[in-house]
This record gives structure tokens, C-alpha cells and sequence, in this order.
């Protein structure tokens, strides 16, 4: 019998919501959560991708240490539950060898154990990096509201639209919620048509 659960995916840090269909515990197929406003029902390419991931031949099965080499290959052995700079005493992990990045995310469970990691390691770092992110729209917010805000687009009433260097129908956390209601002010048959003027940079 088939199980559905729901669940999330990330981009930039911003969750969309949905549903998992998986056999004997291996997902199978992925859907959008009709319950969250941003998906609606649907889901992205990426969100798709997802459950091929979970079946790549070459994801990591176990922890591996870098040897140290040249070549920059691993040595496949397995790590050792805790680094050696850790206390003999206490078990701890020594300050200057504390160091932990990740891409940036919105679960409470994850801050939960940032919590718990900053408990036992005061004087650690965190870092969050990703290839792509809305930092310069954060930025912007905070130089106008004094705060870092999320916009939230209401497309459905827009007639003219003007996009500057921002692909807001595909590379967004919220492009399905863009594109469904970008979508609902294009019926040519009762004479609605918005119109959308698009600048881009491009790269040689």
C-alpha cells in the first residue's frame, strides 16, 4: 500500500510544502501540497529532482576524511566519531577546530540544534552559504523599512508588470505562487492581458 506524508523543500531558505508518495518506505513521486499557499498544489523541477537524489549511485554513504594529498582525493576511510583536537576530559571539541557550514534554511528543528551546538560550543562559528540567494533584496528591504523583509507579490491585479534582472517565474522561492497568479490575468478571452516588461543582464 502506498504511503503519502508531507514534507518541504528548501530554496534560499524558504520552505514550499508537499507531498510524498513512497513504497515500502522509498519515495517514489512527488506532488505539491494543495494546503500550502505558495505551491498550491504544485511543485518545481527541483522539487521533482529531489527524489532522484535520494537514488544516486554516487551519494555519500558515510562520513569520508580528506587525506590531505595533492590530488585533493578522498582516502575513504571513515571518520572517527569525534575530531582529534577534542578534550581527553570532557570530550569536548576544542574551539578553534569549530567550524560548521550549511546552506541557509528555515527549520526550526535545524535551529533547534544550532541552539544545542552553540550550548556546547559557545565559542564556534556558523556559517550559511548559498550559490544563490535574495541578500541583495534583504538589503534593499533593510535600507527602506529598517528591517530585513520578505516582499510578497499579488500578480493576480497586476496589469503591467516591469522586471529588472529578476526571473520571478522560475528562479524564486515563490514562482508558483507568481506564475499561478501571473497566469490568472492573461484571458484573452474576456479581454484581460497584462503585460510584462522584462531587463535582463547577460553574461558573454
Amino acid at each position: 500500500m502506498p504511503l503519502r506524508f508531507a514534507t518541504s523543500s528548501e530554496l534560499w531558505g524558504h520552505a514550499r510544502g508537499l507531498l510524498v508518495t513512497s513504497y515500502d518506505g522509498r519515495p517514489i513521486k512527488v506532488d505539491g501540497n494543495a494546503l500550502d499557499p505558495i505551491s498550491g498544489g504544485a511543485s518545481t523541477a527541483i522539487d521533482q529532482a529531489g527524489v532522484l537524489e535520494l537514488y544516486d549511485p554516487d551519494r555519500s554513504r558515510s562520513v569520508v576524511r580528506r587525506d590531505g594529498s595533492s590530488s585533493g582525493a578522498s582516502s575513504g576511510a571513515t571518520s572517527s566519531p569525534g575530531p582529534k583536537s577534542a578534550s581527553p576530559r570532557t570530550g569536548r571539541i576544542a574551539a578553534p577546530a569549530s567550524r560548521s557550514c550549511g546552506e541557509a534554511t528555515s527549520s526550526e528543528t535545524v535551529a533547534m540544534l544550532r541552539r544545542r551546538f552553540f550550548s556546547e560550543l559557545p565559542q564556534a562559528v556558523w556559517y550559511e552559504y548559498e550559490p544563490l540567494s535574495t541578500d541583495i533584496a534583504a538589503e534593499g528591504a533593510m535600507r527602506v523599512f529598517g528591517e530585513a523583509l520578505r516582499p510578497h507579490h499579488d500578480l493576480s491585479s497586476a496589469r503591467v508588470l516591469l522586471s529588472l534582472d529578476s526571473d520571478f517565474l522560475d528562479d524564486d522561492p515563490a514562482a508558483l505562487l507568481h506564475t499561478r497568479d501571473f497566469a490568472s490575468s492573461r484571458r484573452l478571452a474576456d479581454g484581460r492581458m497584462n503585460r510584462l516588461y522584462a531587463v535582463e543582464s547577460v553574461r558573454a
